[in-house]
């Protein structure tokens, strides 16, 4: 009986400590102290928390580093703006913008008369000739009086002019033409006959357009102007004849004015007619006096413009 209640002793002391050594592993540690600044050094190695806890590993410390390592760098932040917001979509680069297209009627310059001037016109010239020149006796040599022819007739006249425009629209140029007429109509009160008329001028031109970027114009100048007449002679009065060459040079001075009307045909040429009116007075010196020569010449031109 002893025997018996001593193992049954034994075995009630044995569940005993059993069970008080699974009741101490399963309590929490014991708060540890304050800090005082330095962590506590790890471990060397890894051990179990108390019976049937999982194992933990802590890092091993290198030999001779102290203190634990040094944790990763965090992320860079966000650029400014987009903090917390989705990305923005990928801009693509579709090279420069095209060219604004500007209408041609905006462009500086475009149908309007300013800056170079350069004029050519080509057309129909009818002059209108007076002469005088003096008579002299075929035997003495004595004057005899003084002649008179009339020219008429028909022929090629050409003009040019070369300047620029002082302000849109008001043109001043170097102005210089002419006109030749061939086989004319004369009356002549003595025995000279002519064959052939020429003329040429150079002067100065105002050409002025009240709208400079319409069509309506006018024209004045003036300058020096020259003829040359061919001549033949006829035995209608024996004893007086004229002691003009038979190519004789007349200069002297002329005035002429014009109107016309222009179209465009492009950003600064335009064609059109132009109605124009000479006026000149010439001298020759021949043996015995001087020689006039007056003239009237209207013309219809075809005229084109640079401006």
């Amino acid at each position: 009986m002893r025997a018996t209640e001593r193992a049954i002793a034994a075995l009630v002391v044995s569940m005993s400590l059993v069970v008080a050594a699974s009741s101490r592993a399963d309590e929490p540690g014991a708060t540890p102290p304050p800090s005082t600044g330095a962590p506590p050094a790890p471990p060397s190695s890894a051990r179990p928390m108390g019976s049937g806890s999982p194992f933990v590993f802590l890092p091993v410390v290198p030999p001779g580093a102290s203190g634990p390592p040094a944790p990763a760098p965090p992320p860079p932040p966000p650029p400014p703006g987009y903090a917390g917001e989705p990305e923005p979509p990928p801009m693509w680069d579709y090279g420069p913008p095209p060219p604004v297209y500007v209408p041609p009627e905006r462009l500086p310059g475009y149908h309007l008369r300013d800056g170079f001037y350069f004029r050519m016109a080509a057309g129909l010239a009818r002059p209108s000739v007076a002469i005088s020149y003096p008579l002299v006796f075929a035997t003495n040599g004595q004057p005899a009086g003084t002649g008179t022819d009339t020219i008429r007739g028909a022929g090629l006249g050409l003009d040019a002019a070369v300047g620029g425009n002082v302000f849109p629209g008001f043109a001043i140029a170097l102005d210089f033409g002419g006109h030749d007429t061939s086989a004319p109509t004369t009356s002549a009160s003595d025995g000279l006959r002519i064959g052939a008329y020429g003329a040429s001028r150079i002067g100065v031109l105002v050409d002025f357009y009240p709208n400079p970027r319409r069509g309506f114009h006018v024209q004045a100048g003036g300058g020096l102007a020259s003829a040359t007449i061919s001549a033949r002679r006829s035995l209608a009065v024996p004893s007086a004849v004229s002691t003009m060459a038979e190519d004789q040079n007349f200069s002297g001075g002329q005035l002429n004015a014009a109107i016309g009307w222009e179209g465009w045909v492009g950003p600064n040429w335009a064609i059109g007619g132009l109605a124009r009116m000479e006026w000149s007075q010439m001298s020759a010196t021949v043996d015995g006096g001087r020689a006039k020569l007056k003239a009237i010449t209207p013309g219809l031109m075809f005229s084109l413009t640079l401006n």
